[in-house]
């Protein structure tokens, strides 16, 4: 089984990571639109025991090196591990036809329970992959994933991110704030 291991901060502005960025070579793959729809039971099993069941769809806004692969994917992340980075089991594959998957969990009994919505640029640094993320009412992100700690900690380091990571992924995110909101989705 695959593994994710990555590291989120939270920051004031991407301007600031994206001249970093430049300044250091890293190379522009693509900016986006992400949908992600994610799907649990109705006692949400999935969230309690920290894994997550993601069908996403993307809408590319611009072309760097890398065309933005239109199909939809669907994403099964595991619980994390101990570590101060998130490092899970992660399963994913394309989709074809969203929507028809979308019936599938539905008739298996899965619910939709959160629709979350991003801009996301990528670029490429060394061995890792940098996404900013813009997400509405939660704010500006930098994500870096790489193939092990070492580089995911090192891509950080030359980003000049030293403040403290943020522990919590996406969904428990936009769950407190929701909650707090009295909304179902953060979407533009």
């Amino acid at each position: 089984m695959a593994r994710e291991t990555e590291i989120k901060f939270k920051v004031p502005s991407l301007r600031v990571v994206r001249a970093r960025l430049t300044g250091l070579g890293a190379r522009f793959m693509c900016s986006m639109i992400q949908k992600d729809r994610y799907f649990d039971t109705p006692g949400r099993s999935l969230l309690s025991a920290d894994c997550g069941l993601r069908l996403r769809t993307v809408r590319q806004v611009r072309c760097g090196v890398k065309q933005v692969d239109r199909r939809g994917e669907v994403t099964f992340k595991g619980p994390r591990e101990k570590s101060h980075l998130k490092i899970r089991a992660e399963l994913q594959t394309r989709v074809d036809d969203p929507q028809v998957l979308t019936g599938v969990f539905e008739a298996c009994g899965l619910k939709l329970s959160l629709v979350l919505e991003k801009r996301r640029a990528i670029y490429r640094l060394g061995r890792c992959e940098i996404a900013m993320d813009t997400l509405p009412l939660l704010g500006s992100f930098v994500e870096i994933e790489g193939p092990d700690e070492a580089a995911v900690l090192s891509a950080a380091r030359r980003l000049g991110l030293t403040i403290k990571p943020t522990a919590d992924h996406y969904v428990a995110l936009a769950m407190r704030e929701l909650r707090r909101t009295g909304g179902r989705s953060l979407t533009f």
